[in-house]
């Protein structure tokens, strides 16, 4: 609290008295994380797909 200094701002007025930047950039956080895992997982099936029809062709079925 000290850092507001005297005039009685508490932190969540600063935090509405900047645009709700801190929100924003939460909420765009957290998009960014769920993109970067959706994108992880999409890699990581089809280098699974890619493994698994390789193996089937390796043994010899055709897929």
């Amino acid at each position: 609290m000290a850092r507001h200094g005297t005039t009685g701002e508490t932190a969540r007025t600063s935090e509405a008295g900047n645009g709700g930047r801190d929100r924003r950039a939460a909420r765009y956080w957290r998009l960014r994380t769920a993109f970067e895992v959706a994108k992880f997982g999409a890699w990581a099936t089809l280098f699974i797909a890619w493994t698994v029809i390789r193996i089937a062709r390796e043994v010899g079925g055709h897929l």
